[in-house]
């Protein structure tokens, strides 16, 4: 199920150990099943070797759920960066690709 309220809404995703920059983007999709959202980038980054435009974001504690965000506004996640080449947007939430890098914690806020 889609929570489609979220789809669509600027957030920001603060400065951590992948990438010490802002990252600012709106979130494609959000799946409640999984309790993820994907996050597009206005932005690519380039880390390393690796150029990032989409990332899949999902809250760190069992407690949180997406709507929290429009509670709390900012939402303490497990980030997954996916690199542009291997994004598929007929599947966004696919990270059979990741064996580790390209990935933080940090909190992903709302923006507007």
């Amino acid at each position: 199920m889609k929570n489609t309220l979220l789809v669509g809404r600027r957030v920001k995703i603060l400065g951590n150990e992948f990438t010490p920059k802002l990252c600012i983007g709106k979130i494609l999709c959000d799946i409640a099943k999984t309790n993820s959202i994907v996050i597009e980038l206005d932005q690519s980054i380039t880390v390393d070797d690796g150029e990032y435009k989409n990332a899949v974001a999902s809250p760190r504690l069992p407690r949180h759920k997406l709507d929290a965000f429009f509670s709390v506004g900012a939402i303490g996640c497990g980030i997954t960066w996916v690199p542009i080449a291997r994004f598929d947007p007929k599947n966004p939430l696919d990270l059979s690709l990741w064996r580790g890098g390209a990935a933080a914690i940090s909190d992903v806020a709302l923006i507007d």
